[in-house]
């Protein structure tokens, strides 16, 4: 876009107040004409000037069909990674799970099996974002909220790496008709 100030006068010599309201309307005309396209790529633009500069993500790890077997035995691992592609850093803003109950779906749960929920990949190695010895689960059709673990993560721009869940101990009580088990991971990151 080019940026042009109305520069000749009616009076050679002496500014008028046409004159000047010209040159005023000039600059709000480009002004307000200005879009993504007008900025250089090497403007000094900071994420504090956005005004959402951050997006959030969900990650969600969940296993359909054997869950009650699997949540009873206490065998199961899923895997689950950010397709980001550059390095970043997300923060986790929360962490549920939650059973889901099939038609005439029941539970009569004892204890929750716990898991170790992990970062990372397999050739820098992973970092515990739930303890390594477990956190107990809650079972039930309802969603159950979890604190206390590594607050970030960092992606990659050359290793792809991922959320690892691994079952550490089998849930006690009994499960009838379960539908589903997930995991949601909560991630925000800045985009800028």
């Amino acid at each position: 876009m080019a940026f042009t100030v109305t520069n000749t006068f009616a009076d050679a010599a002496t500014i008028e107040a046409a004159d000047l309201n010209t040159n005023f309307t000039d600059v709000e005309t480009a002004l307000s004409g200005l879009t993504t396209e007008n900025l250089s790529g090497s403007a000094a633009i900071t994420a504090s000037q956005i005004a959402d500069s951050s997006y959030g993500s969900v990650i969600t790890l969940s296993m359909a069909g054997g869950v009650a077997s699997n949540l009873t035995t206490g065998s199961f691992s899923l895997v689950g990674g950010i397709a980001d592609g550059t390095a970043r850093t997300y923060t986790i803003v929360g962490i549920e799970s939650m059973l889901y109950l099939g038609t005439g779906g029941s539970e009569a749960v004892t204890t929750g099996p716990t898991f170790d929920l992990k970062w990372g990949d397999h050739s820098g190695g992973f970092t515990d974002i739930i303890g390594s010895s477990g956190v107990a689960i809650e079972a039930g059709n309802g969603q159950t909220k979890y604190t206390g673990f590594t607050s970030t993560v960092t992606t990659s721009a050359s290793v792809p790496r991922a959320f690892v869940l691994d079952c550490t101990g089998a849930l006690t009580g009994t499960l009838t008709d379960i539908s589903s088990w997930q995991l949601s991971i909560m991630l925000t990151a800045d985009i800028f």
